[in-house]
């Protein structure tokens, strides 16, 4: 169900980046201990559950909030297709803008920000930062159920390359912006987790429409899929496996926070 998650600190975990990224040079220049691209759920906290975050990938690199990528002054991402421009509203926005969640990481390492990086011609970093670090993208959360009790959840990043399915945070549902060739192109939303389940599998047109001159899609392989969940392959791992080695400390109280 959707609910209101509320956040009190944020919490790194060891072992670091060179437990998870052996043959990996850069991620030893990041200082903040957040890594994307691999994980080891037997090293976090006892009682540690998933919490999925869904980055809107379809919006291209603005999705860093950069307003020369894209980017709205407040961090939001953008999205253009067929002469429209869409504000990607989000529940956190990029780091380093003033829409970003105060308690989350600035900047992260993840093998997927190299390659992309590296399909740009890119191969020292940008900003000024190591290869393969790059600001805390644009994301919403989704988790599975609710508690009073402040527990640690452990982070599995979702990229999202089909628009018709990201939910708006205010109100929970999708809007199609893109045309597509299911029957209901809004039908597996990702406000729960079984849509998720369903969107690792599902080849959508609506994809390759929307990301066709889309940077990540593109040095990804061009998936076909609604989402792409990085080192997780099988709905079934998606609470055996992570990606990353990231963990919040947070209560989620069972408030609807969207219009009934």
């Amino acid at each position: 169900m959707p609910i209101k998650i509320q956040f009190f600190t944020f919490r790194t975990l060891s072992p670091n980046a060179t437990v998870f990224f052996p043959n990996a040079v850069n991620q030893s220049k990041v200082a903040m201990g957040c890594e994307v691209g691999a994980g080891n759920i037997s090293a976090f906290p006892k009682g540690a559950a998933p919490v999925f975050v869904l980055v809107p990938a379809f919006a291209g690199l603005s999705i860093f909030g950069v307003p020369a990528l894209g980017a709205t002054p407040q961090g939001f991402p953008t999205f253009h297709y067929n002469g429209l421009n869409y504000t990607i509203i989000t529940q956190c926005g990029a780091a380093l803008t003033e829409t970003a969640c105060p308690d989350h990481m600035s900047l992260i390492y993840s093998p997927a920000f190299t390659v992309v990086e590296q399909y740009l011609g890119i191969k020292n970093g940008v900003f000024g930062l190591p290869e393969g670090v790059l600001p805390t993208p644009a994301h919403d959360h989704l988790v599975t159920f609710a508690t009073n009790t402040s527990i640690p959840w452990y982070i599995v990043v979702v990229l999202v390359f089909n628009p018709n399915i990201f939910p708006n945070p205010i109100t929970g549902q999708c809007q199609q912006v893109v045309p597509s060739n299911q029957s209901n192109p809004t039908g597996l939303c990702l406000n729960n987790i079984n849509a998720l389940e369903q969107a690792m599998g599902t080849y959508d047109s609506a994809v390759a429409a929307a990301n066709a001159n889309n940077p990540i899609w593109e040095a990804l392989g061009k998936p076909g899929l609604d989402v792409v969940v990085p080192g997780v392959t099988s709905p079934s791992q998606l609470f055996t496996a992570t990606n990353s080695n990231m963990v919040l400390f947070f209560s989620d109280p069972a408030v609807y926070p969207y219009p009934i």
